[in-house]
């Protein structure tokens, strides 16, 4: 098996992708380079149509043709890039975007909006559809605001958003800065599973469901689920990753892939920008056997020259498709539910080969005249925040 991974360099600000064969151990490293001279340029939560990849950084949305150009070799070719100048807004991480969702139910992207607690919606050619923010979603998020910790980055940090049963769910990691964080249905607001410890990710596989919980360095897994209802009445059971994971040092428990006998939940550096520790254990990958819960393998991803200790958010399958010329493809996690949600359809299939042919045909024009309105929109900021500085003096 292969891992695609979209990796963040926080401490270049550079953004790319490794590839980690998990038979050789061998990991690759491929740079992409980044138009916008913003901090925090590092890719986030990634997903995958047919050979398209979407992938977020903390201000805007990219689309790369995805191509094997060799024996663990491949290549990004950058289709299209969104960004929009509510993006920027926000406070270390601009809008803190963070995962990226594909519903096919509607042929849109679904954009985790964590800064403005939101769910952004994307099509497939890179435009900007519409927003929907949790507290129109949740009595409860709505309840939340009233009583906001001001301290608080965001309300309930939204980081991962998945499907089944044809219906949404979404991760929220940390309501008012708690530390606590909820499952929730986006159709009709209910917290399904509101116990967890700065949950991450939730992918549903079979008849399970499966969420980290990053603070306690530990997986729940839900099983005989086949309803929505089913996840606030099942029993779980608990892994503990503590002993694995920690080691001395804090990690983030982010990115997870499951399969028929495995799971593999991705451990990533955590990197503190007050006091940082170069000499920290490396971000890795583990597997675990999943009816014993022993983690069977380690697969460290170090980092190149330009992706230094790069950190983790997707793991995402590399699959060869042998009706594509053996060209890879990917399978995300939400790809496994019993449903078949995220299987593309002859139509999609076409829809995606004419969208593909038309970025590649616009993205010079259309790159540019974003950077065009970026920049214009980046003077007016810089203007405005000199007028508020000379109105309070």
């Amino acid at each position: 098996m292969k891992f695609l991974l979209p990796v963040d360099s926080r401490i270049a600000n550079t953004q790319g992708f490794s590839v980690l064969d998990c038979v050789t151990q061998n990991v690759s490293y491929f740079r992409t380079d980044e138009c916008y001279s913003f901090s925090r340029k590092g890719f986030r939560g990634a997903c995958m149509v047919g050979s398209t990849l979407y992938i977020c950084n903390s201000f805007s949305v990219k689309a790369y043709h995805f191509e094997a150009v060799g024996e663990d070799n491949y290549s990004f070719s950058l289709l299209w890039q969104l960004q929009q100048p509510e993006w920027l807004m926000g406070r270390a991480a601009n809008a803190d975007l963070h995962m990226l969702h594909f519903d096919s139910s509607q042929c849109v992207l679904l954009l985790a909006n964590s800064f403005m607690d939101s769910v952004d919606e994307i099509s497939l050619d890179g435009r900007f559809l519409g927003r929907q923010f949790l507290w129109e979603i949740s009595d409860r998020v709505r309840d939340l605001v009233v009583v906001r910790d001001p301290s608080a980055p965001d309300l309930c940090h939204i980081n991962h958003i998945s499907t089944a049963f044809g219906q949404t769910f979404l991760t929220l990691g940390n309501l008012n800065l708690t530390g606590k964080g909820a499952i929730v249905h986006r159709e009709t607001g209910e917290f399904i599973i509101d116990d967890l410890e700065r949950p991450h990710d939730g992918v549903f596989w079979k008849d399970e469901f499966w969420v980290t919980e990053t603070s306690a360095y530990r997986l729940r897994v839900y099983t005989g689920i086949h309803s929505a209802d089913d996840l606030g009445k099942n029993e779980y059971r608990l892994i503990d990753l503590s002993l694995h994971v920690n080691n001395g040092s804090m990690f983030w428990c982010r990115g997870l892939h499951v399969t028929e006998n495995s799971v593999f939940v991705g451990c990533s550096q955590f990197q503190d920008r007050r006091k940082d520790s170069s000499d920290m254990p490396p971000s890795h990958i583990l597997e675990i056997e999943k009816t014993s819960g022993a983690v069977v393998n380690r697969f460290e991803v170090p980092g190149s020259d330009a992706l230094r200790r790069p950190v983790l958010f997707s793991l995402l399958p590399i699959v060869t498709v042998p009706d594509n010329g053996n060209q890879p493809s990917l399978n995300s996690p939400e790809h496994n539910n019993e449903n078949a949600m995220e299987t593309m359809t002859e139509e999609l299939a076409s829809l995606e080969k004419t969208l593909l042919q038309a970025s590649k045909d616009n993205a010079g024009k259309f790159t540019k005249d974003l950077i065009t309105v970026q920049n214009r929109l980046y003077a007016q900021l810089e203007s405005l925040s000199w007028l508020q500085r000379r109105l309070s003096d």
